[in-house]
């Protein structure tokens, strides 16, 4: 009796352990996201930031060099993030969120005497997802679907746990939820499925064509040096100038969930072309550039993009074929299908709840 009786104190023990590791990744995931969407909108709300490119670049580049040994490497991409935004660079937010995410699951464990491992980095890896587009559910798919973490079966409530943990504190500090609303007045037909088969199609391959292009500059410098550096950014940098001339800094450059509207498909269709082809060419340079963050909101953009440029083509103007070219592109560009599925699924029925 005393034997187990000791044993389900040792459990509630651990699972407080867990909780309060929980809440505070996600506090600190939030807290990250919160000042990347502050910066990201005064960035496009200032063209002339994008002056500051390559200094920018420059200035993450020597970041990275003086201060990004093993131990504070997830902290030093934060502000190097939190730099690329800044200068408008057309970059994500969530691949040092989630970095960040581990790092801090693994000391907090580590701080309260519990080992870590696997089951941290899984807890940091989904209150940063969760926490970052404010999808507990995707988040909790990212992690089955990536192929490191293997969750069991009992990993099932801190899963849960933390997964609502992030939710509530991103919606506590009011960040703005990756949320889709289909129109009702959408006529289902035929024509209908095959044009929205048929933007997810053509987003899903363009997605492919910018990671060639990425892979590509990649190639040609496994490392590029100081030089290499500022040219790619002075390249972005032209290349965000001549776009906001022809279509406005909120198309191309950093972006927050609040892009997504109806109001792309009101751009015509020799526009939204080039938008597609200036958001690739851009994020490529951009990543190859060293602008920290990640690729999940801009392959989002490129997807929604290329779904408006097939909806105005077809003589539609109907938010679905963007909503699904997002998701397709998302889910060829970054391999991850189930959790692009979940995250349509969740952004789509959390306008009901």
């Amino acid at each position: 009796m005393r034997f187990a009786f000791s044993g389900i104190k040792i459990m509630a023990l651990d699972s407080t352990k867990w909780i309060v590791a929980s809440i505070l990744t996600s506090a600190a995931c939030c807290l990250y996201a919160f000042v990347i969407e502050s910066i990201s909108e005064f960035a496009i709300d200032c063209s002339y930031l994008l002056l500051a490119m390559p200094v920018g670049a420059a200035v993450i580049m020597t970041i990275r060099r003086r201060c990004g040994f093993k131990g504070v490497k997830a902290y030093v991409d934060v502000v190097a993030t939190w730099v690329s935004h800044f200068c408008g660079a057309s970059v994500g937010k969530e691949a040092v969120g989630i970095e960040l995410g581990k790092d801090l699951s693994r000391r907090v464990l580590k701080r309260m005497g519990m080992r870590s491992g696997r089951k941290s980095d899984m807890l940091g890896c989904l209150a940063a997802f969760s926490s970052l587009f404010s999808t507990p559910i995707s988040g909790i798919a990212f992690c089955i679907e990536e192929r490191e973490f293997k969750p069991r079966l009992h990993d099932i409530p801190m899963i849960v746990v933390t997964a609502a943990c992030a939710f509530a504190f991103s919606r506590l500090v009011g960040m703005r939820p990756l949320r889709f609303a289909l129109a009702a007045d959408d006529r289902i037909s035929f024509r209908f499925f095959i044009l929205v088969f048929a933007s997810a199609a053509f987003a899903g391959v363009v997605s492919l064509g910018y990671v060639k292009l990425r892979k590509l500059i990649a190639s040609r410098s496994e490392k590029f040096d100081s030089e290499d550096v500022i040219l790619l950014s002075i390249a972005a940098l032209a290349l965000s100038f001549v776009s906001f001339n022809v279509i406005g800094n909120r198309y191309v450059n950093g972006l927050s969930v609040s892009f997504f509207s109806c109001q792309t498909l009101g751009l015509e269709a020799g526009i939204l072309l080039f938008s597609i082809l200036a958001k690739v060419v851009l994020t490529a340079l951009c990543v190859s550039a060293g602008f920290a963050g990640g690729e999940f909101v801009p392959f989002l953009v490129i997807g929604f993009l290329s779904g408006a440029f097939v909806a105005r083509l077809a003589g539609m103007n109907s938010i679905a074929m963007p909503v699904f070219g997002a998701f397709a592109s998302l889910a060829c560009g970054k391999k991850i299908p189930y959790t692009s599925f979940m995250l349509l699924v969740e952004s789509l029925l959390a306008n009901f709840l």
